[in-house]
């Protein structure tokens, strides 16, 4: 945004102030607004008569030629405005131009300086509770960047100080030549025979020859000495600039450009201020260098002692010395390495995958102008002093990384204002190495390891050549994707804990929590545009701190946030909250960045909020039992009684969400034939917050062409489950189902509410189709008996054990033994039929008949493994067991075989 842009939207105080500066200076502020574009690309420092005259007079036609194209209603108004400008412009510049681009340049400097105090105290105010302890605020951070400036300011004033008393030297010791060299002729010729009368004349001339020459040397000595003295102090007030520059406010920046590499807010100072900022510190030191040599070489006409001439040859290593050091250290990585825009910076793989960098020389604009042929930088991988470039893998296997396209040239952009090189096609790739390891090379976890890019270059400075060397932030190397999470909780530690004089690599074993939680929170900023509450960072504390303790204090180690697992779980914290990150970005990013997700809150706390809710309040809460993320809807009932249990819903991961985005479900979710859901927490009611979310309605359903086909959507809905696996009375009917999905991996923790996706075909079909064997055309009706309730065959199976309903048989087959197991006729031991599925041993139903009546189970009897049962498989164990409720009386044809190839019995029990 242009700066005069950013000036309009200060706060009332800081244009007031910008108004009494511009009167103060006797430059219109009129003129300012109409000519800011134009303004803002020239440069009016140091600007010569010449240029201050050509820059006096395009301003005065520039506002002539606005006067010109003002239309509308209040041309008249603006007309008289431009007017009166000009008017002033001529009264107070008129007669010196240079004093009106002193006035401007003052004026600019003055509007930068206050928009970035103010943009930094915003900054400051949004990320107060994010800020890290090491960085200081940012109104102090104002406060010294504007003492910079005026010390910058206050350097071209010395210099130019400098300048003019140097030609006045020079000037002083042209006359004193001029002096020694009459004397020198007066004293030749009163050498030779003269007369008396022209000898007296020469004589005296000679006198005041030689006093006017003492009373120009003592000038001269005093000029010197003075300039000599103000040099000394230019060149004390340079390093003392420089090292602010270098070690407060380039250090600041990277360290800035550092955490903005893991998402945190970067108010501080921008690296075109930056550049501003070397290339004035750069101006100053080549003129000082000027200066100090030309004074060198006017001494060197004067006789002067050892000791003033040392003073000067002391002047020169200094300053050699801080340019040498300013040029080195404006070589800076601008853009971290990363794969692309939206990947994280500093992961890279080593498969081929193109990644890019980018280098800027804040010096470049001054240096590199006139080169004919820009240097070239060189890229390389550096592991350490003496990591050499073998890598030993736990496994023991050793690789070579190898970086390819790692050469680009400094390039100089349109404006001729950025020296920059980008790297596009970088990629790196291992290549593995037959042979012992070295000794020094110990096996590492990948993830583990830290490495950095190098760039190198070469750059002719006043006939030196100077070598000029960045290093890019750590970045870790994966061969695969799944190292990705690992790899950046390694580059987050390292971003966000690293001290600034450490050795290379070394990076804290432990850090403060309240740190943690805002590079954590940082995350979310990054990836969805809202970080986490003081609930979410609460409850994160919990997760690996314990419950009821004062977190504001605790440190966490970086063992317990990504090497040891979390209680009862098989996976580290670390692996937990980047799968609810991952969950959030791909498919949750807006609903979070919109509030509507709570998200990081526990079961007793989501219950605590709920139970003073009214019936259908509910909110969305990540789950805790799965590494992947996962996140769950939990409910507030309310029944009959004047109970109000509270419920928790399956929790949905990223396949799940794929099939069915989230607010489809939340919509279209039904337990027993109502829909549970129905206010987001606190009150709000589910469609006025989702409806934006809804990728499918009715209404558009209904207005879609005309098809042959009847519409349907897939809905999530929780069937009704028995909570008591207790004996039913012989008359009572079982409920047609269907057959409920196979447990997940975290089902345990959500028994009685599983929520399984389903058409709306297929429940109508339900309710006139029964699921049983009469349907099936192999096998008979089975009597009073026409269902089995498959449901309570599921349910049961979390604990291990299989429940079979008793069942009455008719009254003509109680009293008549049960039917026995048909036999085979070969010569072998007796084997139950086997269905395909089914390992040895397998569950014979008839080996359960008591009194006419079926019992229980076990699953290991019924299953051996629940891995290999399918939906057919489920199916034919139902009609099996149904066939028992006939005694066995099967129609089946002889030799007859299964569809799937497997023999079925025959009328005589033979196979």
């Amino acid at each position: 945004m242009a700066l005069w842009a950013q000036c309009q939207r200060l706060p009332p105080e800081a244009l007031q102030h910008l108004q009494s500066m511009y009167d103060q200076k006797s430059f219109p502020i009129t003129a300012r607004h109409h000519l800011s574009a134009w303004i803002e690309t020239q440069r009016w420092d140091d600007v010569k008569p010449a240029q201050a005259t050509k820059l006096y007079r395009t301003v005065q036609q520039l506002l002539q030629n606005k006067h010109n194209q003002m239309t509308g209603p209040d041309r008249v108004v603006l007309q008289d405005g431009i007017q009166r400008s000009m008017t002033k412009i001529t009264e107070a510049f008129g007669a010196n131009n240079q004093v009106m681009a002193m006035a401007v340049k003052q004026c600019l400097d003055e509007e930068r300086r206050i928009v970035g105090h103010c943009l930094n105290q915003t900054a400051t105010k949004q990320i107060k509770k994010e800020k890290p302890d090491d960085i200081e605020d940012g109104q102090s951070e104002s406060a010294s960047q504007h003492q910079l400036v005026q010390h910058l300011d206050a350097l071209v004033m010395y210099t130019k100080s400098n300048q003019d008393k140097l030609s006045k030297l020079q000037q002083i010791l042209e006359v004193w030549l001029d002096l020694h060299q009459k004397k020198a002729a007066l004293e030749e010729k009163l050498s030779r025979p003269l007369t008396a009368g022209l000898q007296q004349d020469l004589t005296k001339q000679l006198q005041d020859c030689i006093k006017l020459l003492d009373n120009r040397t003592v000038k001269l000595h005093c000029e010197r000495h003075e300039l000599v003295s103000q040099m000394k102090k230019v060149v004390q007030m340079i390093h003392m600039v420089q090292n602010s520059i270098l070690n407060t406010e380039l250090n600041q920046w990277k360290r800035w450009q550092q955490l903005a590499c893991i998402g945190a807010p970067h108010p501080g100072v921008n690296i075109e201020t930056l550049q501003q900022w070397f290339e004035r510190l750069l101006d100053i030191i080549l003129h000082s260098l000027q200066q100090v040599d030309k004074l060198d070489k006017l001494q060197q006409d004067m006789l002067q002692d050892g000791e003033q001439k040392g003073d000067l040859h002391t002047f020169h290593d200094q300053l050699n010395t801080l340019l040498n050091t300013l040029v080195s250290q404006s070589f800076v990585v601008e853009e971290q390495p990363r794969h692309n825009k939206q990947a994280r910076p500093q992961v890279l793989k080593t498969d081929g995958t193109k990644f890019t960098a980018q280098l800027r020389f804040l010096l470049g604009k001054r240096l590199c102008a006139n080169l004919t042929k820009l240097p070239q930088v060189n890229a390389s991988i550096y592991r350490g002093p003496n990591a050499g470039d073998e890598v030993v893998k736990a496994n023991g296997e050793k690789y070579r990384y190898l970086l390819h396209n790692s050469k680009g040239t400094l390039e100089l952009d349109s404006n001729a204002s950025v020296c920059s090189v980008k790297f596009k096609n970088m990629n790196m790739k291992q290549t593995k190495i037959a042979g012992p390891a070295k000794r020094n090379a110990e096996p590492s976890r990948v993830t583990d390891e830290k490495a950095m890019i190098s760039f190198q270059t070469e750059l002719s400075i006043l006939g030196t050549l100077t070598e000029l060397k960045t290093m890019s932030l750590p970045v870790v190397l994966i061969s695969h994707s799944n190292q990705e999470s690992n790899a950046w909780a390694t580059i987050l530690w390292d971003n966000a804990f690293s001290k600034p004089d450490r050795e290379l690599f070394e990076v804290p074993e432990k850090a403060p929590w309240m740190e943690v939680g805002h590079a954590l929170s940082w995350q979310y900023e990054m990836q969805t545009g809202r970080g986490l509450t003081e609930e979410n960072m609460k409850f994160l504390a919990e997760k690996l701190f314990g419950f009821g303790l004062d977190y504001s204090n605790m440190t966490l180690t970086w063992t317990a946030f990504n090497r040891d697992t979390l209680p009862d779980r098989k996976f580290t914290f670390w692996q937990w909250f980047h799968g609810t990150l991952d969950l959030t970005t791909k498919k949750l990013g807006d609903m979070w960045k919109d509030g509507c997700i709570m998200g990081f809150i526990s079961k007793l706390r989501a219950q605590e909020l709920l139970l003073g809710k009214c019936h259908g309040t509910f909110l969305l809460r990540f789950s805790d039992s799965s590494a992947k993320g996962a996140i769950s809807a939990v409910w507030v009932e309310e029944h009959t009684s004047g109970d109000k249990p509270v419920q928790f819903l399956e929790p949905y991961t990223v396949d799940d969400l794929a099939k069915l985005p989230l607010a489809e479900r939340i919509r279209d979710y039904y337990k027993d034939q109502e829909q549970p859901l129905q206010y987001l927490y606190p009150d709000t009611p589910r469609d006025s917050v989702f409806e934006k979310y809804y990728t499918t309605s009715d209404d558009a359903a209904d207005n879609a062409p005309d098809v042959k086909y009847v519409k349907a959507r897939l809905v999530a809905v929780t069937r009704p489950t028995r909570q008591s696996a207790g004996p039913m009375s012989p008359g009572e009917p079982f409920t047609p189902m269907a057959p409920s999905p196979a447990p997940s991996s975290h089902m345990s923790d959500y028994a009685g509410s599983v929520a399984s996706p389903v058409s709306c075909e297929f429940m109508d079909q339900q309710d006139s189709n029964g699921v049983g064997p009469s349907e099936h055309p192999d096998l008979p009706s089975p009597g009073p008996i026409s269902t089995i309730d498959f449901d309570v065959l599921s349910s049961a199976m979390d604990e291990q054990q299989v429940i079979i309903p008793p069942i009455q048989l008719p009254q003509q087959q109680q009293q008549q033994p049960p039917p026995q197991p048909p036999r085979l006729q070969q010569q072998q031991p007796p084997q139950p039929y086997r269905y395909p599925f089914q390992p040895q041993p397998v569950f014979n139903p008839m080996q359960n008949y008591e009194n006419g009546r079926r019992t229980s189970a076990t699953a290991a009897e019924l299953f051996e493994s629940l891995d290999r049962v399918t939906d057919d498989d489920v199916d034919d164990l139902c009609q099996w067991l149904l066939s028992f409720d006939n005694a066995m009386d099967f129609k089946a044809e002889p030799d007859t075989e299964d569809p799937r190839g497997t023999k079925r019995p025959k009328a005589d029990g033979t196979f």
